[in-house]
C-alpha cells in the first residue's frame, strides 16, 4: 500500500479529479466533493480542510492517515453560477509532518496545477 496520494480537481461543471497513490487505493476521489449546502466560496475565498481518515479498510475504528484539502472558488470559462471551487489534495498515513511543510506542499500543488492550466 501507498503511503502518500495526491489530488487536483475542480467543479466548474461537474466534479472532476485526477489522483494516484493512496487516493486511489482507498478511493478517496468522491469524499474531495463541497456541497453547496456547506459551503459555498466567493471570489478569492479558500477553505483548508483537515481530516483524519482509516486506511485499513477492514478497521474503519483506526484513524491513522490524513487528508488534507485546499478548496478555491473557481468558475468556468464565461460561467456565473454558484458553487464553482478548484483545489489540491494530498492524503497520507505514517511520517506525519509538520503543518507548514504540509500547507506549502498544498500550496505548491494546487499553484503548479492552476499554472499548467494557464488560470
Amino acid at each position: 500500500m501507498n503511503k502518500i496520494g495526491y489530488a487536483v480537481f475542480g467543479r466548474p461543471r461537474g466534479h472532476v479529479v485526477k489522483s494516484n497513490g493512496l487516493f486511489k487505493e482507498l478511493d478517496l476521489d468522491n469524499s474531495l466533493y463541497l456541497k453547496d449546502a456547506h459551503i459555498i466560496l466567493n471570489n478569492k475565498e479558500q477553505v483548508i480542510m483537515v481530516r483524519r481518515i482509516p486506511t485499513n479498510l477492514n478497521d474503519l475504528d483506526n484513524k491513522d492517515g490524513y487528508l488534507v484539502v485546499l478548496y478555491e472558488h473557481g468558475l468556468q470559462q464565461l460561467e456565473n453560477r454558484a458553487g464553482g471551487y478548484v483545489g489540491s489534495a494530498i492524503c497520507f498515513k505514517e511520517n506525519a509532518v509538520d503543518a507548514t511543510k504540509l500547507a506549502q506542499g498544498l500550496f505548491h500543488l494546487f499553484y503548479r496545477d492552476k499554472k499548467t492550466r494557464g488560470c
